[in-house]
């Protein structure tokens, strides 16, 4: 699987899996805590050359990545981060959570949420305003559970 990935996933990856998004076999890598000190918890996607390619962070709770990759697709593969999308994939990300994961988990994505919105802003030249938006209205929606 090493060979697909663009250099800096390969150079950064410890290890690699796969999640099932509407029935398709979806990979991703587990990258080093150490590329993003300044995000605990990150999970993403990486474009390049038409195509995406899905990481998350070492340091995210192994049970806790297939929700967390699987939002990841659905925003940026299927909804095409378009306004909305955030909320849309959490929403359907906490569908697929086993009900005895909720109870842990919605805490650490609310905490992952309120430690994004500071770190965008530290890097805007990324983020465009409606991902902020977006972003907050993710927040807003775990603060209320």
């Amino acid at each position: 699987m090493k060979e697909k990935w663009p250099e800096a996933i390969r150079e950064n990856a410890i290890e690699y899996g796969t999640v099932v998004f509407h029935g398709e076999m979806v990979p991703y890598a587990v990258l080093s805590r150490e590329i993003n000190r300044d995000l605990p918890g990150f999970v993403g996607c990486f474009k390049q050359e038409g195509e995406s390619f899905f990481f998350i962070s070492e340091d995210v709770p192994v049970e806790f990545r297939s929700p967390q990759v699987v939002h990841e697709v659905m925003e940026f593969k299927e909804l095409g981060e378009r306004p909305g999308s955030c909320l849309q994939s959490l929403m359907f990300e906490l569908e697929l959570l086993p009900e005895e994961l909720r109870e842990e988990y919605i805490p650490f994505r609310r905490e992952f949420f309120r430690r994004l919105l500071p770190y965008c802003a530290t890097h805007a030249q990324w983020y465009p305003a409606q991902r902020l938006r977006d972003f907050q209205e993710s927040l807003d929606y775990l603060e209320k559970m």
